[in-house]
């Protein structure tokens, strides 16, 4: 799990500034993150989701927020899908997507998650008053085509290169399509529409929460919650352990 913003991504440079000076002033008031106890009001999370737009990772997010609601899990939750066909071209995808699986439409997206979660169209009052899960979607381009960043693997003959934790090397099998630049480019563009829609009172208002990035094939088995004594603050995020590899 990540916790702050990370902002990783292929812009253009007065894009990539316009967004960080908005992003510092957006967390320049915000408090320290400290665990005290897990009901600490401090403890102020925004749950963001980032996906595909295909029916497999339809149903793993769809899990994911009921597991959510299940431990009920307090605080936002933002689910950013990259990468739909246009409405009425649904045909198309058909067994397109991973493991055989079809890309959808936003309506196709929309309809499964109103459809589980009735009440996420709740007024902003309903919701920060209450601990049940109800998802917002933000919907953006597809970001996976490499051969319009440029660099070394835009042609797709590049293969990347990775060392396991046995220190052997491994490498990877995507060619110039590679679905993981969805992740730090949607969360961008997620960003700019926040910060271009909202408020700066709404920005203070919002200053105390902390972004948790998390993937659709996660899923809550108890309420998250920061380790004792983890402190998250702007230019300090948090995040697990993970062994890149295996």
């Amino acid at each position: 799990l990540v916790l702050g913003f990370l902002v990783v991504v292929h812009h253009e440079k007065n894009e990539i500034k316009n967004a960080h000076s908005k992003v510092v002033t957006f967390m320049q008031n915000s408090a320290p993150r400290v665990r005290v106890s897990s009901e600490a009001r401090g403890n102020l999370f925004h749950f963001i989701i980032s996906s595909d737009c295909t029916s497999y990772q339809r149903w793993e997010t769809l899990t994911l927020l009921h597991s959510a609601e299940t431990v009920s899990q307090c605080g936002k939750f933002t689910w950013i899908v990259s990468g739909c066909l246009s409405e009425g071209s649904h045909e198309d995808g058909k067994g397109k997507g991973g493991a055989h699986s079809d890309i959808l439409t936003p309506s196709l997206i929309e309809e499964a998650l109103d459809r589980h979660f009735p009440s996420r169209k709740l007024d902003k009052q309903e919701e920060s008053s209450s601990c049940r899960v109800q998802p917002q979607i933000h919907f953006t381009p597809d970001y996976s085509d490499m051969t319009v960043y440029g660099g070394p693997y835009a042609d797709g003959k590049k293969k990347r290169v990775f060392i396991n934790r046995q220190g052997k090397e491994q490498r990877g099998n995507f060619g110039n399509r590679y679905k993981f630049n969805n992740k730090p480019n949607g969360l961008l563009h997620w960003i700019h529409e926040y910060l271009n829609s909202t408020s700066s009172n709404s920005y203070q208002n919002d200053a105390n929460e902390a972004i948790v990035l998390i993937d659709p094939d996660f899923l809550f088995l108890a309420p998250f919650r920061l380790p004792e004594g983890t402190r998250v603050l702007q230019g300090k995020p948090a995040g697990a352990r993970y062994g890149l590899g295996g």
